[in-house]
């Protein structure tokens, strides 16, 4: 009987150490890795050429940070309702 405990302890640190290991290996931000990052950007540069690239990524940018900026509105809304 021990040892069917021995086997399943054995079993969790492999599975463990697994996981370990593919968690040490490529860091993905949105589960995108590096190569469809880069087509990502490589269709982009193509669709809308080196001279828009910079000014899509600046309204990208605005658009975001407002997109933050109503979201803790939001949060402080409702912490002041409470």
């Amino acid at each position: 009987m021990e040892s069917v405990g021995k086997d399943l302890r054995n079993q969790d640190l492999r599975s463990g150490q697994q996981m370990n290991v593919k968690l040490e290996g490529e860091i993905h931000m949105f589960n995108v890795g590096p190569w469809e990052l880069l087509l990502v950007l490589g269709i982009a540069l193509i669709v809308f050429g080196p001279g828009k690239l910079p000014q899509l990524g600046e309204s990208l940018g605005k658009a975001i940070t407002g997109f933050k900026k109503a979201q803790a509105g939001e949060e402080d809304e409702v912490k002041a309702v409470k």
